[in-house]
């Protein structure tokens, strides 16, 4: 078996060795004078070859050129040398704009090989006396010059291709033969001669997009997925290595398939993914290849009804945390008899929930009734027998909200549980069935909250109900009714919100009043080389982050040092922290909680005093800039600095020392000069350095 594999291996190897050769241009054109010009005495021409179009890398052992012409070339084939080079130059500018060969390789000096059969056409190979190894980042410039005195016939030629740009050219004459260290004023043309280049690895090609469009938006579905799709033209790739994530230029290996498709799971809404299926032959990656993108769209989740309410999934953007609170570990009290009616189709009376229910944003509601069919009602209590109600609707119950409201049956092990927990009052229906199916049970719970907003979620157990949830709630009214004639839904009868996305949360506010955040705790603290910041939130709604801001005096100047995402929605307490490794030797620090819907709060402000410290970067702005920069920092005393900016790859591209007093400094920076892209600035005492991203474009 061993054997067999590595004849395999040695077979594979040899058949990739053969197609070791790239083809540039495959025009016709026989009127150009090169490579060489067989009807004049003397010739020297050179031939641009852009990195695009060879795109491989490697040794070029040999060079062919296709000639077309009835003669043996006998006078004209001697006395031929040819260099080859790298070179930045994509056209030559003026007509002694020759590529010195001092900077060039001599890699053949002879004689052209004779034509097999004159008068067909045919390519004539060249083996180079000194391989030259190509780098794939530059153009390739050749130079061939031929010195035999005398002339073949003009019909003599070689298939040249028109490429738009003065990529090559040419001296001729009869009587002067051209001196290639210094050579005379030449001519310029939009041609290169057809060439082939031996010894580089054929370039195979990159994949083409097929699905998704590539910048398309495409629909999203509950716990969506996509089906990525590409082709492959030229030669053909064992296999593909398919790249994914969120960030363009910093994917990561999702995958390795010999298919032209792939489906990927768990895609969020309102996101922007990129991805890249590269191929691969006899372990070799092709290089070069595209990125693509596409985005998904927002779930379908708009609902109906009563518009001073606003809901969102936990599936949206800004949509609700999905946090099940266990009802039996936290001690909440079970429902055992029925106000009124069966544990089949009744309702429980809670005289006081602890907490009072604005619901709608108005008057407030200390009382509810529990009902068995999958709602809470706030007016009078109603036994449901079969089936549920539309919202809004004339029927009773009024005034409720509706969980999953249908004809629901505890059967044997159906529970329900109520509690106040903080600010909230959590009803719990555990493993309730459906009437019509003993195999589909559900478990969820409603959150109602007792603030201002009068806001509720209602949330799924997908572990503690059956593998059918979709079938189950196919029936259900999900929403609120907040009279006979308003209300919102959010799904009824199979229609609207999607089901399930597991595990699904789905919140709803009151638009006029919605709060990001209700924070209960800030704090910071200076360690060794930073200053540490903490903070609590008791409840946040639709908050889409936190921000920490710096100040050197606590009024002007904020600087974000960190950004952190935040719940979005959550009854729970959110403990966040954040490290300053820049610290200031006064420092004053904010939160500023931002939500969705782009409403803001900022929290008060704390300071940190360092101890015989406080070097370090107050400010750089604007960024992104285009030419001025202003840099603000603090010294402990007056002292020298370098401030020095580097690239990407840690390149120092601009510096310079300045004397700092102590306290805040401020200093103006050109940076017109630099090219546009990212850098990195830092203030260096010779004992700290602190360093700050730039953007300049």
């Amino acid at each position: 078996m061993k054997n067999f594999t590595n004849l395999i291996l040695l077979i594979l190897l040899v058949q990739v060795s053969a197609l070791a050769q790239v083809q540039v241009g495959d025009g016709t054109d026989e009127n150009q004078a090169i490579p060489i010009e067989p009807y004049y005495g003397y010739s020297y021409t050179q031939s641009i070859y852009l990195q695009s179009e060879i795109n491989s890398a490697g040794t070029i052992t040999g060079l062919q050129y296709f000639y077309s012409g009835f003669s043996n070339l006998d006078d004209s084939d001697d006395n031929i040398e040819i260099w080859i080079g790298h070179t930045t130059k994509s056209a030559f500018a003026s007509t002694s704009d020759w590529e010195p060969i001092a900077g060039m390789t001599l890699v053949f000096s002879g004689s052209l090989p004779a034509p097999t059969t004159p008068g067909v056409d045919e390519w004539l190979s060249i083996t180079l006396d000194a391989p030259f190894t190509y780098n794939n980042m530059d153009n390739l410039v050749v130079a061939v010059d031929a010195s035999e005195p005398n002339y073949d016939s003009s019909s003599d030629d070689f298939h040249c291709t028109s490429v738009g740009a003065n990529r090559s050219m040419y001296y001729r004459n009869d009587s002067t033969d051209p001196d290639p260290a210094s050579p005379p004023t030449g001519v310029r043309i939009s041609y290169i001669a057809n060439i082939i280049f031996d010894g580089l690895p054929i370039p195979f090609n990159c994949a083409s997009v097929e699905a998704p469009a590539d910048a398309s938006t495409i629909s999203y579905a509950c716990g969506g997925d996509v089906t990525l799709e590409w082709s492959s033209t030229g030669l053909a790739p064992d296999d593909f290595d398919v790249f994914f994530g969120t960030t363009s230029g910093s994917l990561t290996l999702e995958t390795n398939t010999t298919a032209t498709s792939y489906t990927k799971s768990g895609l969020a809404e309102n996101t922007t993914y990129y991805w890249m299926a590269v191929p691969k032959l006899a372990g070799v990656s092709a290089t070069g290849c595209q990125e693509w993108s596409f985005t998904t769209g927002a779930s379908a989740d708009a609902g109906t009804g009563d518009m001073t309410y606003t809901f969102l999934n936990s599936t949206a953007t800004g949509g609700p945390s999905y946090s099940w609170i266990d009802p039996v570990a936290n001690g909440h009290t079970e429902i055992t008899s029925m106000t009124s009616g069966t544990d089949d189709d009744g309702y429980f009376t809670v005289s006081d929930m602890g907490i009072t229910f604005n619901y709608k944003g108005g008057d407030g509601y200390t009382e509810c009734h529990i009902g068995t069919n999958g709602y809470v009602s706030f007016e009078a209590g109603y036994t449901v027998t079969g089936g549920s109600v539309s919202i809004p609707s004339s029927s009773s119950p009024n005034n409720m909200i509706a969980g999953a409201m249908m004809d629901l049956d505890d059967r044997t092990d159906g529970r329900i549980f109520y509690a106040t927990v903080g600010n909230t009052f959590v009803i719990t229906w555990s493993k309730y069935y459906d009437y019509n199916d003993d195999t589909e049970w559900l478990s969820f719970q409603i959150i109602l909250e007792g603030d201002a907003d009068g806001g509720f979620t209602i949330q799924y157990n997908e572990a503690e109900s059956s593998a059918s949830i979709p079938d189950f709630l196919g029936d259900a009214v999900i929403g609120a009714e907040f009279s006979t004639t308003e209300g919102v839904l959010y799904r009824e009868n199979g229609n609207l919100g999607p089901i399930f996305c597991s595990p699904l949360a789905v919140g709803f506010s009151h638009a006029n009043v919605l709060l990001p955040i209700e924070m209960s705790l800030f704090e910071g603290f200076a360690m060794e080389r930073s200053n540490m910041l903490k903070w609590e939130t008791a409840s946040e709604k639709n908050t889409e982050m936190h921000i920490i801001e710096r100040s050197a005096d606590g009024r002007t100047g904020w600087k974000m040092i960190a950004n952190v995402p935040a719940a979005g929605w959550s009854i729970e307490t959110q403990t966040y922290q954040v490290e300053d490794v820049n610290p200031l030797g006064m420092g004053y620090y904010r939160v500023r909680s931002v939500d969705f819907d782009a409403s803001e709060m900022i929290s008060d402000v704390i300071a940190i005093e360092r101890a015989g410290s406080g070097f370090g970067l107050v400010n750089v702005f604007p960024v992104p800039t285009n030419n001025r920069l202003t840099v603000q920092f603090e010294a402990t005393q007056a002292e020298r600095v370098a401030i020095i900016v580097t690239d990407v790859v840690g390149k120092v591209v601009s510096s310079e020392s300045y004397e700092a007093v102590k306290g805040i400094n401020t200093r103006q920076m050109d940076i017109n000069a630099l090219a546009n892209g990212i850098y990195f600035l830092t203030i260096d005492n010779g004992v700290e350095k602190v360093t700050d991203r730039i953007i300049k474009n």
